[in-house]
C-alpha cells in the first residue's frame, strides 16, 4: 500500500512530500507539516485509509496544535529545506563553487549532484549537469592534447 494520502484530493503516494499522482498537488509551506501527518510516518494503513475517504468526502484536516508542533519537530531537516518551487535555480554563488569544484577536483562532483538533485531539484539537476558537461568535455581534451602530443 502507499505511504501516504495527499492532503488536497485524498488519493494515495508513495511519498508524503511528492507532487500528487492524481491532482498534481505539491505540499508547500506548512502544508508539508500536515503532509507529514498524512503519511505512514504517524498513521497506520487503517488510519490512512480512513484519512483518504473523509478528504475525498470533503472533510478539511484541521489537527490540534500540539500534534503540529510534534509534527514539525519530527519532520526531517531534509524535507524542511526542499524548496518552496521545485524549479528553484541554484543562486550564482553556489553555481561558480559547483564549477570550481569540478574544475579543481573531478566532475564526477557536478555527476553526483545532479544524480541526487534529479529528482527532489530538477531545475538544479540541470544546471548542475550544465556546468559540469563542458567541463568534464574540456578536461577530457586538455588530457588527450597534452597526452599525445
Amino acid at each position: 500500500m502507499s505511504s501516504a494520502v495527499c492532503g488536497q484530493c485524498g488519493a494515495f503516494k508513495d511519498l508524503p512530500m511528492q507532487p500528487c499522482p492524481a491532482c498534481g498537488h505539491r505540499p508547500r509551506g506548512e502544508e508539508r507539516v500536515l503532509a507529514y501527518l498524512l503519511s505512514s510516518h504517524h498513521l497506520t494503513d487503517e488510519e490512512l485509509e480512513d484519512a483518504s475517504i473523509r478528504i475525498v468526502s470533503g472533510e478539511k484536516m484541521d489537527p490540534p496544535p500540539e500534534l503540529l508542533e510534534r509534527a514539525r519537530s519530527a519532520i526531517s531537516p531534509t524535507a524542511r529545506e526542499l524548496p518552496e518551487d521545485p524549479d528553484e535555480e541554484l543562486p550564482t554563488s553556489r553555481l561558480v563553487g559547483l564549477v570550481v569544484v569540478n574544475v579543481l577536483f573531478s566532475p564526477l562532483v557536478g555527476l553526483v549532484a545532479w544524480w541526487s538533485w534529479r529528482h527532489r531539484h530538477p531545475a538544479q539537476a540541470r544546471q548542475a549537469l550544465q556546468v559540469t558537461i563542458p567541463v568534464a568535455v574540456i578536461g577530457t581534451l586538455v588530457w588527450l592534447f597534452l597526452t599525445f602530443r
